[in-house]
């Protein structure tokens, strides 16, 4: 069975990133551009961190046991 790929975008500020990773939380659930809501855990998307903050439009891409194989930034 091949990998499933999802797109999703991210447009947190650097504030907003703060109060993420200060938190207890350990999941960022977004939504794909599909409409799939995805749970990952917070950090696979810490690499992307910018002064800005966590923006932009990624791929990610699941085996068949839903465990990520890859999440790239595409935009």
């Amino acid at each position: 069975m091949p990998n499933k790929h999802f797109i999703f975008s991210v447009n947190l500020t650097y504030s907003q990133c703060e109060e993420l990773y200060l938190q207890a939380v350990k999941y960022l659930i977004v939504t794909s551009i599909d409409g799939k809501r995805i749970q990952l855990p917070k950090q696979n998307m810490r690499k992307f961190l910018s002064p800005s903050g966590l923006k932009g439009h990624f791929k990610m891409e699941i085996d068949d046991k839903h465990k990520i194989v890859s999440i790239d930034l595409i935009k």
